[in-house]
């Protein structure tokens, strides 16, 4: 019986990435890129050789697959093989080493030709701990090659792999007797590298942007998904109360430092910050974050002297994994930082490369005044409230005047001028390009600032209508700091093109590692609206209301999918419970408004449209809202003149023209066309 989701078959799979690619590319990503080039051109010859083939190669990614375990293995040997020669004629730092990771095993292939299942998530396992330069086969392989290629293997263990019920026998593919570098099959190479070399030039990675990428995401979650990890909020313990910014900024780079290990994956602050003050046990919280493990400690600060403990915590069995008392000073608090995420790495028997070092070592400045105005800018923007926005600004604009070389700082002040915009609080023609300087500007001190990197993709989406600038930069980001608003943001955007189910996906993905967030919560089930998919996003809202019956959005959001429903009586009861909980304001007038009108309640809705334009009377681009209520008053003509207007200033709203539900009944018209081409969204 063949599986719906494709057809099972056994196959060899051959993964590969490049060890220490952040730092190649944050070095000299132009010569990377021309490196990489080359260099794809040349796994995808020997792959082709031995009867392989491609399924994705994108960023420094790739995967592919084999009729036989003795093609995988020899194409991986001959690429190193290839490779090592190459790199010969490259300076050391400029020297570009792939892992490459071969397991025999059972995959799911999909009508399109991607492939995915166990086979694989052990083949990225396997590749995950590589030497540079080396190949690492799974027992399944060996037992297969192992009397018919001129290579030794040496046993490196039996590999835990997620979802894997026994433990995975792994070697490292070795010459036999004599150098690598003198093996038998580079004689070939010594004939063809320079034809092979020549050649490359020619060859596009015009495929590197579709489904290989998506698998490339995939891979790091598989393997991350292992190691699920919470740190919970630090407790202040100093004399001063008022130093409760400080163990929340503890907690808050923490996250941040363990989120640079590929291996592991990090509950957001959002989610984490939930359990403060709070006396739940680990083995509830484990439950609930659906994590193996819990950081906790505290912090104590008395002037320039800090003790800060912290123990790492199995939330199965309660057992300690580590602990460590730090007796230092405040001018350390990086240096044990640092040491903390390295020591849960060992507890957790997790892989650290080269690169994963250098940014777990790095910190942002060595002002300690700057840094202590950083800090004290996160407490107030994770106020999420107008005025801690605003509070925030001034203290990040207080970090950069103490060092202007401070990178997170600009990036925290790109986020919370970027809030202020989307939020409404600043006119977004004021707040948007102050958001995008600083951006630009954290990305010029440090380019490896994935956050800085998603807000610059953000802004270039929704504002700029970049489409294509912004989706470069989302997919770097990505690879930079696959965190849980990095993921969001880029879910949010495959929505609004029109790529329903990769957006489902994504934010589903983001709710995974950070799954007590209102907001992301509430967006699958937007999600699923966007989508027509109406029961599934009715399951998710109910889901959020019953997290917080008080999450305003979730009630609006629930109301627009009941109205597609046809669920007047329900919609309206939503409305009218978003504007109890919300007594004035935008977003109020226009659902009340909208799905009184959509309901049946017109006087309510002609009421609600009055309160509406006198708010937005002069704002262009709220131009959108008044035009949202004129489509549920059945007044198609002032509908399309009012979203009309609001194109003429970007804003986010806009850019949602394309795919919400709600528009259906102007979809034919040719204005609506035209809106969607103005802004991008068709050609």
């Amino acid at each position: 019986m063949s599986d719906p989701e494709g057809i099972r078959k056994l196959e060899a799979i051959l993964a590969a990435d490049v060890a220490g690619y952040s730092r190649l590319m944050q070095d000299d990503d132009e010569a990377t890129v021309a490196t990489l080039e080359i260099y794809r051109a040349i796994f995808r010859e020997k792959i082709q050789a031995y009867r392989g083939r491609v399924v994705d190669m994108v960023g420094d990614s790739v995967l592919a697959v084999f009729d036989a375990a003795t093609g995988a293995v020899r194409a991986a040997f001959d690429i190193q093989a290839v490779l090592a020669e190459r790199n010969e004629m490259l300076p050391e730092t400029r020297r570009m080493r792939f892992r490459i990771g071969v397991n025999l095993g059972e995959v799911i292939e999909r009508p399109d030709g991607t492939v995915y299942g166990d086979g694989v998530n052990v083949a990225a396992r396997l590749e995950g701990i590589a030497d540079p330069g080396g190949v690492t086969v799974s027992g399944t392989v060996f037992d297969q090659v192992k009397n018919r290629l001129h290579v030794g293997f040496d046993f490196i263990g039996e590999q835990q792999v997620k979802n894997i019920a026994e433990l995975v026998r792994a070697y490292r593919v070795v010459a036999e007797g004599i150098p690598t570098s003198k093996a038998p099959l580079l004689e070939f190479h010594k004939r063809k590298v320079r034809r092979v070399l020549l050649g490359a030039g020619a060859v596009v990675a015009a495929g590197a942007l579709t489904g290989g990428w998506l698998w490339s995401r995939t891979r790091q979650h598989a393997q991350a998904a292992n190691n699920r990890i919470a740190v919970l909020p630090f407790t202040n313990i100093s004399a001063d109360t008022k130093d409760e910014y400080f163990a929340d900024g503890m907690t808050e780079e923490l996250i941040s430092r363990l989120s640079q290990i590929r291996e592991l994956e990090v509950i957001a602050r959002t989610s984490v910050m939930q359990y403060k003050g709070k006396s739940k046990s680990v083995a509830d919280i484990g439950q609930e974050l659906n994590v193996q493990s819990v950081l906790e400690g505290s912090v104590r600060r008395a002037g320039d002297k800090l003790r800060i403990t912290a123990q790492l915590v199995n939330t199965a069995n309660q057992g300690h994994l580590w602990s460590e008392n730090y007796d230092r000073e405040v001018k350390d608090v990086f240096a044990i930082q640092s040491d903390i995420a390295q020591r849960i790495a060992q507890a957790l028997k997790v892989r650290l490369g080269a690169h994963e070092l250098g940014r777990l070592e790095k910190h942002g400045t060595d002002n300690l005044e700057a840094h202590n105005a950083y800090l004290l800018g996160r407490h107030e923007f994770n106020k999420f409230t107008e005025e801690g926005f605003n509070r925030s600004v001034s203290y990040y604009q207080q970090a950069i005047q103490l060092d202007p070389s401070y990178a997170l700082a600009y990036s925290g002040l790109a986020d919370a001028y970027h809030l202020l915009g989307g939020w409404g609080y600043l006119p977004s023609g004021q707040a948007i390009p102050q958001s995008k300087k600083a951006a630009q500007k954290a990305l010029e001190l440090d380019s490896a600032i994935g956050d800085a990197l998603a807000t610059l993709a953000y802004v270039r989406a929704w504002y700029d209508r970049d489409l294509a600038g912004a989706e470069a930069d989302f997919r770097q980001a990505l690879e930079l700091s696959p965190n849980p608003r990095t993921q969001f943001l880029w879910g949010l955007y495959l929505e609004f093109t029109g790529r329903a189910e990769d957006s489902i996906r994504e934010i589903k993905r983001a709710r995974d590692l950070d799954p007590l967030s209102m907001i992301i919560n509430a967006n699958v089930g937007l999600a699923y609206y966007c989508a027509r998919q109406y029961d599934k996003a009715i399951d998710e809202y109910r889901r959020v209301l019953q997290l917080d019956p008080n999450f305003v959005p979730a009630h609006w959001w629930l109301g627009l999918v009941y109205a597609q429903r046809k669920m007047n009586d329900e919609a309206l009861s939503e409305a009218r419970k978003g504007a109890e909980l919300v007594k004035t304001g935008l977003w109020r007038e226009a659902y009340l408004g909208y799905l009184s009108a959509i309901s049946g309640s017109r006087e309510e809705a002609l009421q609600a449209l009055q309160r509406l334009q006198q708010i937005t009377r002069g704002q262009t681009a709220n131009q959108y809202w008044v035009g949202f209520v004129h489509l549920g008053l059945g007044d198609k003509e002032r509908a399309i003149q009012a979203f009309q207007v609001s194109l003429d200033e970007p804003s986010e709203v806009s850019m949602w023209l394309k795919v919400m539900p709600f528009l259906d009944p102007i979809r034919s018209d040719p204005r609506y066309i035209g809106m969607l081409k103005k802004l991008g969204l068709e050609k």
